[in-house]
C-alpha cells in the first residue's frame, strides 16, 4: 500500500533536515553562503521545519501551491492533539529551544500515526 501525500512530504522534509547542518532557525531557507532563498530555489541548501515542508512539497508535487501549508496545518493539529504541552505552531517550535530534536520527533511521531 502506498503512502498518503502528506506522509511523503513529512518524510521527504524530514530527510532533507536530518542532518543539523542542513537545518536552520529565523528563516525558511538560505543559501550555502546564507543568503535567504526560497525554499523551492535550486541554491537553497539549509531549511527550517517549514522551509523544509515547501521544498518537499515543491519536489513532490510542484503543481500544488497550497500543499505544503495543507500539511503544515496538519502537524501542527497532530502538535496540538498529542503533545498539548509543546507550541504547536511549527515555526515557533522550530526556533524555539531544542528546535531540531523536537522538530525531528514530531515528524517521526506524525509518520508512525499516519502510517496506521
Amino acid at each position: 500500500m502506498s503512502k498518503s501525500l502528506h506522509h511523503q512530504i513529512v518524510a521527504r522534509a524530514r530527510e532533507i533536515i536530518t542532518d543539523p547542518d542542513r537545518w536552520m532557525q529565523g528563516e525558511f531557507a538560505v543559501a550555502r553562503d546564507f543568503s535567504p532563498a526560497d525554499p523551492t530555489d535550486a541554491e537553497a541548501y539549509r531549511f527550517c521545519a517549514v522551509g523544509a515542508l515547501r521544498r518537499a512539497a515543491y519536489e513532490l508535487a510542484c503543481a500544488d501551491r497550497h500543499l505544503a501549508n495543507h500539511v503544515q496545518t496538519a502537524l501542527e493539529t497532530f502538535v496540538h492533539v498529542r503533545h498539548p504541552e509543546l507550541e504547536d505552531d511549527l515555526e515557533i517550535l522550530n526556533d524555539e529551544g531544542n528546535g531540531h530534536a523536537q522538530v525531528l520527533r514530531v515528524f517521526d511521531e506524525f509518520l508512525v500515526a499516519e502510517a496506521v
